[in-house]
């Protein structure tokens, strides 16, 4: 069975039979051993010929990152080239995918950013997608969607949210928390209070 058979076999896992699904899914976990099969599933996320599909191919995808992420299969080493391709899809893909997708997401941070503290690159092109997303540029047909940049940001954030529960003992601040808030929260504030002043000068956000 080839790669280019994993559309249809995420169309089968939707079906109403479960002797489909089952037979889908235990195909889709041998074709999960080809190294590039999670580049499949990113463009299919993306790219998929439906709704269904594409929600299919992001719960796939997280489910297989939270299995071998932090196990033995070679996808524990997570390359250079699908933490870029998996910020692309973030930033672009709809909510319902996005919802499922930002998961996935949340489980390499927590292990290669949080825990190794790699992915040097990752802080300051999330805070040039940010700047230059859809609401906060106002430019027309931008690439990247500011909803699904936050929403990553959020993500980001997440493994730290310890810090904001005052019965936790505190310990150093990460350096990459440090370098999150030097690097876009604070440039963040100043947007935000850019769009308070139009507000209250009666100026129309029109993208909100």
């Amino acid at each position: 069975m080839e790669l280019p058979q994993i559309p249809q076999l995420l169309n089968e896992t939707l079906s109403p039979d479960g002797s489909v699904v089952r037979a889908a899914t235990e195909s889709l976990d041998r074709l999960s051993l080809h190294p590039d099969f999670p580049f499949y599933l990113l463009s299919i996320t993306t790219g998929g010929q439906n709704p269904g599909q594409r929600v299919a191919a992001a719960t796939y995808l997280k489910n297989f990152t939270r299995r071998n992420v932090d196990g033995s299969s070679p996808f524990s080493k997570i390359s250079k080239e699908f933490k870029n391709q998996l910020m692309r899809a973030l930033l672009q893909v709809e909510p319902a995918v996005l919802k499922i997708f930002v998961e996935a997401f949340w489980v390499i941070v927590a292990s290669v950013f949080v825990k190794e503290n790699s992915w040097p690159e990752l802080v300051p092109e999330l805070a040039s997608v940010i700047q230059n997303s859809s609401l906060i540029s106002g430019a027309a047909n931008c690439e990247w969607n500011t909803i699904n940049a936050l929403t990553v940001l959020h993500s980001l954030i997440r493994p730290f949210q310890y810090f904001l529960n005052p019965k936790v003992p505190k310990e150093p601040v990460p350096p990459q928390l440090e370098l999150i808030t030097k690097e876009i929260l604070v440039p963040l504030l100043a947007v935000f209070h850019h769009f308070v002043e139009k507000g209250l000068h009666g100026t129309v956000f029109h993208g909100l």
